[in-house]
């Protein structure tokens, strides 16, 4: 049904319009629905504009029946997962289709597709959201300072801060994490970890002195069976963190024989021109119907979930623990948790399922201008009623607008974007709203709001988050972007509930050029030369200087000691 008053689409059995709130219950304010004879259903989630009188269907006036009363339970599992499994395979099924190169029809949808990924993503790449992407080396830092709380536990930390920073180049096979905790102008501790090609190494200079601990993973099965005397079954169990991501990469790449394959078997139709509601605003476009064979589908989970299971680690990690003295026992024990965990065979079996009750993933999509309007796709599920539709533009800035809807049966989530997404008067804004509603009545929502002025040497970045009122963050500061780098400086980001404030804190975040960060440590003491009790040294070395690390922090800061009685 839909609102006689804004146009607005609600649940059945709405008894007040949850954007306008006209009353639906009136004798004189019959329920209206889309005749459905020419195409099906494209959802239109905003009021039509007053200049634009065609509409794609005609109204239809029905009478309402039924309980009309506010369910006051409902459970959001099945329309989680429900949605979950659809919105995937949906979104699976475009991104290969629309990464293909094919004959026409299909190639102008696949251009559509293209040019709206790159609309969409000039503003994020202003505004530097997007500094790290497709960079094969970059670091990435990131501070936050608490400065006030009202909570009386909080209240003692006051003044503590934690910084973390992330230094990532993959052609030089190294990556560097720091870490360090502080309170007011004192550090308190350092902790990096560092990981060049196959070694990995950590280090504390409050726990290890001047030598961190490392350890070669391309030969960590034998350094433990060496270490522990358990023997030479497991001298060529070990692995590299970046010939495992090279591999995962690899395997997503669409010139995959998985990914061709799929490509051959998507049919694409051209059904003719119609007019359609986007975002609020009728528009002509062009009208495609793509298909993709869930035997298809079902081909390339398959294919995926065989090349996903030669990237399995499962029976390394297992070698690895027998390697270092875990017996039988130990490993029966955990195995069945560390399968569970690590392994991706549960994932594509739910695909699977998933796809077997699909079925044909059939969808409309709607192109203008060579830009994709929406993408359509319901389904009637045994019952379940299942419908999935993501909308682009309409407006006369396209990349202004973005909506995306899910309905199962009586429930839906609905996400609304809308603002100044391109910066196009020098000024960046954003309102995004994610309503969840049961019955047609709105159960849940989550509302933002930014706004960017890249000129202004001053506080140019504010943005608000409010959840069903209860709940809300605050936060403003200076945002200084472009597409090689971002340098976020919020001096305060406030927490709210129920209007009062609970804490606020300076988050500072940056994104730039690869800089790799010195641990100080003067070397590396390697698990490959240790003996067992070479380990058991090293443990009571740690456990001494933690008790002296302790001490003089204690010492140095006695304010403190509230704060590490709080923590632990």
């Amino acid at each position: 049904m839909f609102c006689k008053k804004c146009g607005k689409k609600l649940m059945d059995g709405a008894r007040f319009c949850d954007f306008c709130g006209a009353d639906m219950t009136s004798a004189n304010a019959p329920a209206q629905t889309w005749k459905t004879s020419e195409h099906r259903t494209v959802y239109n989630n905003s009021p039509q504009q007053p200049d634009q009188k065609q509409t794609v269907r005609q109204w239809e006036n029905v009478s309402t029946g039924g309980n009309t009363q506010k369910k006051k339970e409902f459970n959001w599992k099945p329309l989680a997962i429900g949605g979950g499994a659809a919105a995937l395979v949906l979104c699976v099924g475009l991104g290969i289709f629309f990464s293909g190169v094919l004959d026409s029809p299909e190639i102008k949808v696949a251009k559509a597709m293209q040019k709206t990924v790159s609309a969409y993503g000039a503003g994020a790449e202003q505004m530097g959201l997007l500094a790290a992407q497709n960079r094969d080396a970059f670091s990435v830092d990131l501070a936050v300072e608490l400065k006030e709380a009202d909570d009386y536990d909080l209240e003692l930390l006051e003044g503590v801060g934690y910084q973390i920073g992330v230094d990532y180049d993959a052609k030089g096979r190294q990556i560097t994490v720091a870490q360090q905790l502080s309170y007011g102008s004192a550090d308190l501790i350092h902790l990096y970890w560092d990981m060049d090609d196959s070694v990995v190494s950590i280090y504390s200079p409050e726990l290890l002195g001047d030598n961190a601990l490392g350890v070669d993973t391309a030969t960590l099965g034998r350094d433990l069976a060496a270490m522990t005397g358990s023997g030479s079954a497991y001298d060529q169990v070990g692995f590299n963190f970046f010939d495992y991501s090279e591999q995962y990469q690899q395997l997503f790449q669409m010139d995959t024989e998985g990914a061709k394959t799929l490509l051959e078997s998507i049919e694409v139709e051209k059904r003719g021109k119609d007019r359609i509601e986007v975002n609020g605003y009728g528009v002509e476009c062009d009208e495609y119907r793509v298909v993709i064979p869930e035997s298809a589908l079902r081909k390339y989970f398959s294919w995926m979930a065989h090349g996903m299971g030669s990237l399995d680690l499962t029976d390394t990690v297992l070698d690895l623990m027998r390697a270092a003295g875990a017996t039988e026992d130990d490993i029966m024990y955990i195995e069945s948790d560390v399968r569970e965990s690590m392994s991706y065979t549960e994932l594509f079996n739910q695909l699977t399922e998933a796809v077997k009750v699909i079925g044909d993933v059939e969808m409309d999509v709607y192109l203008k201008d060579g830009y994709l309007l929406c993408a359509h796709w319901e389904k009637d599920l045994n019952g379940d009623e299942m419908e999935l539709g993501v909308y682009f533009g309409g407006g006369e800035n396209y990349a202004d607008d973005f909506s995306l809807m899910f309905q199962r049966n009586n429930g839906m989530l609905l996400l609304e974007s809308t603002g100044n997404h391109t910066g196009a008067s020098g000024r960046y804004t954003d309102n995004t709203t994610i309503g969840i509603y049961n019955y047609g009545d709105l159960a849940g929502e989550i509302t933002s709001h930014m706004e960017y002025q890249p000129k202004e040497k001053y506080d140019n970045f504010y943005w608000t988050l409010d959840v069903d009122d209860d709940f809300s963050v605050e936060a403003r500061g200076q945002l200084n972007g472009g597409s090689k780098s971002m340098d976020l400086q919020l001096e305060d980001v406030e927490f709210y509930q129920y209007g009062s404030q609970l804490a606020n804190l300076q988050i500072n975040c940056s994104i730039g050029d690869y800089q790799k960060t010195s641990t100080g440590a003067t070397g590396a003491r390697m698990l490959s030369d240790m003996s067992m009790d070479d380990v058991e040294r090293i443990q009571w070395e740690i456990e001494e200087n933690a008790e002296n690390w302790a001490y003089d922090v204690i010492m140095q800061t006695p304010a403190i000691e509230d704060v590490l009685w709080a923590l632990f």
